[in-house]
């Protein structure tokens, strides 16, 4: 059996706290839980790769 790699839109996470943070939150850790890899889309730009701004999302 092979498992596909999961394409997760990750724009929730950078919002304040809301069910739709939750749900995507959820699907990353069982993505990372089970086939280890993830491929991320919907991510906001460039001035979100910041230190201060990756400490938060971990």
């Amino acid at each position: 059996m092979t498992a596909d790699i999961e394409t997760i839109g990750i724009a929730d996470l950078f919002g304040p706290p809301s069910p739709a943070r939750d749900r995507t939150d959820a699907r990353i850790m069982a993505a990372a839980s089970g086939i280890g890899f993830m491929a991320v889309r919907d991510f906001p730009g460039d001035d979100w790769l910041t230190p201060d701004k990756r400490a938060q999302l971990l």
